[in-house]
């Protein structure tokens, strides 16, 4: 009975060492979205400058678009959003007030949990 008595005080060690020992690592949730903005026209030609708006009920975030016509959020929880994407260019700068091109697209994104999202958007 002395021997078990000893056995009986390193049960619940062992126990609490492999407790901590079989955690796991915290998966990753965050959503990634990524905005690239086009021509229409013109596929191959990015839009640097594109003002960048990402919107649903009362979650509205506004952005611009890098000189790779790139635009990037990270959000925590996986939603879908509505993007629209405007870019104004001017077509004669001597012009009095000058003359402005103004280009808009619409999209829909759906972001997944742990993954990054990509979406071109055209603007014509």
């Amino acid at each position: 009975m002395k021997n078990f008595s000893k056995y009986l005080f390193f049960i619940p060690f062992f126990a609490i060492t492999l407790m901590f020992c079989n955690t796991s690592c915290k998966e990753d949730t965050d959503c990634k979205l990524q905005i690239i903005v086009k021509l229409f026209n013109d596929t191959t030609v990015v839009v640097p400058n594109a003002q960048i708006w990402i919107h649903q009920n009362d979650i509205s975030l506004f952005g611009t678009t890098d000189a790779t016509g790139k635009y990037e959020h990270t959000f925590v929880w996986e939603a879908i959003y509505n993007v629209k994407a405007t870019d104004s260019t001017i077509i004669d700068p001597n012009a009095i007030p000058p003359t402005y091109s103004l280009r808009t697209a619409e999209a829909t994104v759906r972001l997944k949990p742990g993954e990054t999202v990509s979406k071109v958007i055209y603007v014509k």
